[in-house]
């Protein structure tokens, strides 16, 4: 049985999805938590409480961004506008419209976007 290869640049995307789980993890629990303390008090992420953490979770994702050559601010703008990919946004690269609902497809995107960048 033939084994296929997979070129560089799905490898990139591949490893860079994997790289950004954590992350994406991360930020869901911290929406999760949020979600459950306005449901049993009304408080909001600008609370004494959580303001704390939501600022935490903002400084790990512009690190983050930094790190792996995010120069659009991509992670900030799936966690936020596009609800973590439940929107199902679309993303304008080189012309075209992607999608951007998960993981791969936004790895793909940071992938693409910095290519772009370099012209």
């Amino acid at each position: 049985m033939r084994q296929a290869k997979i070129s560089q640049k799905a490898e990139e995307r591949l490893d860079l999805a994997l790289r950004l789980l954590p992350w994406a993890t991360n930020y869901r629990a911290m929406r999760d938590a949020q979600d459950q303390l306005r449901a049993l008090t009304g408080a909001d992420c600008e609370c004494d409480l959580m303001r704390p953490a939501w600022m935490m979770i903002g400084d790990y994702t512009d690190t983050l961004s930094e790190l792996i050559g995010d120069e659009w601010c991509r992670l900030a703008w799936y966690a936020g506008e596009n609800d973590l990919g439940a929107n199902g946004l679309m993303v304008k690269i080189n012309g075209k419209n992607r999608k951007c609902s998960n993981l791969h497809e936004l790895a793909g995107v940071i992938i693409d976007s910095r290519e772009e960048a370099r012209g």
